[in-house]
């Protein structure tokens, strides 16, 4: 269900249901991406979906693109709508990069031997934060089309991360626990990909 803020009033959103899609899967995660007006959404099922908005008329939308690249949950998905890649993380383990002009996977990379379970993207700096469900955090350079790999963040956390926030500004980490309840806090160095 998509939503549109209309007329607000000072101290008071109004809303308004522009329009309602069904699926047979579980939706799971979303990303929004300015440029090239559309929705990306992942599914339980290991599918993904690409939905384009019309913003002169929001109340319409179209299926872009479909496309089933994972065995298992997609649990992170971000559009680079400047270069239309999709970038999906899934429970089998895998960091997937999508040509969304061409439709074809441009990169297929297991990222670990334990299921991945949330994407962040710094997207000044091009760079993807991907949590395990072991307490570790890998981090990806974005800007070759096949991301390559930088460093991996061992957190005091043995469980479920589920959690991921970057503060570009601060230039600060953060990552959440699922099973023991800690955050953990992490200093980036001046490119946003380096911890210190």
């Amino acid at each position: 269900v998509i939503e549109a803020l209309i007329q607000p009033k000072a101290g008071v959103l109004e809303f308004e249901r522009i329009w309602c899609k069904s699926n047979k899967s579980q939706a799971i995660c979303m990303s929004w991406s300015d440029a090239m007006s559309s929705l990306a959404i992942g599914f339980d099922s290991g599918q993904f979906e690409i939905l384009t908005v019309d913003t002169q008329n929001p109340l319409s939308y179209k299926e872009t693109f479909t496309s089933t690249r994972h065995k298992s949950r997609v649990m992170g998905i971000w559009i680079d709508g400047m270069r239309n890649l999709c970038y999906t993380i899934s429970e089998d383990k895998t960091l997937k990069v999508t040509d969304l002009k061409v439709r074809e996977l441009i990169a297929d990379i297991v990222v670990t031997s334990t299921k991945l379970t949330c994407l962040e993207i710094d997207s000044e700096n091009k760079t993807a934060f991907i949590a395990d469900r072991g307490g570790q955090i890998h981090i990806y350079d974005l800007i070759p089309l096949k991301p390559s790999f930088v460093q991996i963040i061992t957190t005091p956390s043995k469980g479920s991360l589920r959690g991921l926030y970057i503060c570009n500004h601060q230039q600060l980490l953060f990552a959440s626990c699922y099973d023991d309840g800690m955050i953990h806090g992490y200093k980036l160095n001046g490119n946003g990909s380096k911890v210190n």
